[in-house]
């Protein structure tokens, strides 16, 4: 796959566009970040060698993208004797910077060897929404696994079409990278894989089984390693929940996974008129190929299958309620907000897919149309930019003033800050531990002990 000078510059603009609403910003509102990194330094500690408490590495490899990402950061702090203060917009902007190079990379698989146009700018919604609302409560864990669920779902199509085994082997580790980041995405996967089974059937005469079986058989083997070596402490809460219970009411359901992505609160903090127009130009986008598919009737070509998939995944995986899905013990899954993060992220890239292999936007005076349009949209992704980062300085400008005193080992924070998902600002106290060696963070689930066996460490009582 040959790249271009103009694609590379390109993407260079695009991902520095998405980096926007973390300029300056020293304290970043993500809730469990604080504690993470926390965990993380232990973890890092331990590694080393370092470590003067009683801890023991877990066993079990998922949730273990973030430490190690985490536990790079710090050796780079370490060794450039960097301010560990500067550690939380760190991580954040690198989460960020990889979720824009997959995308973009995902992107250029399904551009062929046509050269640079302005369809590149509508990358800014894919790249836009990693600040959608799961990002916004702090899922550290759960936010890297969508950029690597995506490019799971590309290298399967590619090996699908072409049977490459370096399309194949890059499933693999992608496949498996999901896992690390976090189980729970891994069953994402597989409803996009029901998904994609539903729209190949009816639509292709000459279906590649042995292929299919190739992809299930991979996925299996990561299903077989959760189910036996999930860590013995995690149960089924809602094994027995009753059948009323597995699928939202329609009242439920329109409000929570249908209004919301119009109104543009999926990626809003709070309601505002930019979120809504992202939203809005978004299903605009998503629509409008739909309706250029059914004129079309190109139901067997890739993109046109992809959308369609997309379409259905959005649907299917805005049904289950909370209790229809096995939880660990203790644990919430806080499904609305994984599918607020997932859902929308999806069916996004692969409208883009479809839209850049719409060949006829691509000649004559469609094109300048085509390309007044795109204008539009970058607009409307950068207003819907700034309006994150607006989001990001009053979140900073109550949390900056509290961190020297949180590095000197004070407990002191300023008043609440008012949001919809950030009604206390207390947990920003757990960033002491990167002050100091061996800082366990308190009254955190870690401490208490319901950990589960999930943390990288645990300490052994």
């Amino acid at each position: 796959m040959k790249t271009n000078p103009a694609f590379l510059c390109s993407s260079l603009v695009l991902v520095a566009v998405s980096l926007v609403p973390l300029w300056g910003i020293a304290v970043p509102q993500l809730v469990d970040l604080p504690e993470q990194l926390a965990v993380a330094k232990l973890f890092a500690e331990k590694v080393s060698g370092e470590s003067a408490l009683n801890l023991e590495i877990s066993g079990y490899y998922g949730y273990r993208f973030f430490p190690v990402f985490a536990l790079a950061g710090l050796r780079v702090f370490g060794v450039l004797g960097l301010n560990p203060a500067h550690l939380p917009t760190a991580i954040t902007a690198g989460l960020v910077l990889l979720n824009g190079v997959i995308l973009l990379a995902v992107l250029k698989q399904w551009t062929g060897k046509d050269a640079f146009n302005w369809s590149w700018s509508l990358a800014l919604f894919p790249l836009a929404s990693i600040y959608a609302s799961a990002f916004y409560i702090g899922f550290v864990n759960f936010f890297p696994a969508i950029p690597f669920l995506i490019l799971t779902i590309s290298l399967a199509e590619k090996w699908f079409e072409s049977g490459r085994s370096t399309q194949l082997a890059g499933f693999l580790v992608s496949l498996c990278l999901v896992y690390v980041c976090h189980p729970f995405a891994f069953s994402f996967w597989i409803a996009w894989a029901l998904c994609r089974m539903a729209v190949l059937l009816p639509v292709r005469r000459a279906i590649p089984w042995l292929r299919i079986a190739v992809l299930g058989a991979i996925t299996s083997l990561v299903v077989v390693y959760h189910v036996t070596q999930t860590p013995s402490a995690i149960g089924i809460d809602n094994a027995a929940a009753p059948l009323s219970q597995i699928l939202v009411p329609y009242a439920y359901w329109l409000e929570h996974r249908v209004l919301p992505f119009v109104a543009g609160d999926f990626f809003a903090l709070e309601y505002n008129g930019f979120s809504t127009l992202y939203a809005l130009t978004m299903l605009a986008l998503t629509l409008g190929s739909f309706v250029h598919l059914v004129l079309t009737r190109s139901w067997s070509a890739t993109p046109a299958q992809l959308l369609l998939t997309a379409l259905l995944f959005y649907i299917l995986c805005s049904l289950p309620s909370e209790a229809a899905i096995p939880a660990p013990q203790g644990v919430g899954l806080a499904y609305d907000l994984r599918f607020a993060s997932t859902g929308p992220a999806i069916l996004m890239m692969f409208t883009l897919v479809y839209v850049f292999n719409i060949e006829a936007l691509h000649r004559g005076p469609v094109r300048r149309a085509f390309g007044a349009f795109c204008v539009l949209c970058v607009v409307v992704c950068v207003l819907q930019l700034v309006q994150v980062r607006h989001w990001f300085e009053r979140f900073d400008e109550f949390a900056r003033p509290s961190m020297p005193g949180i590095a000197g080992g004070g407990d002191e924070v300023k008043p609440r800050f008012l949001s919809k998902y950030h009604e206390d600002g207390s947990y920003i106290r757990h960033y002491r531990c990167l002050f100091a060696a061996n800082c366990v963070p308190s009254e955190s689930w870690f401490l208490s002990g319901n950990d589960l066996g999930l943390y990288p460490v645990r300490l052994v009582r």
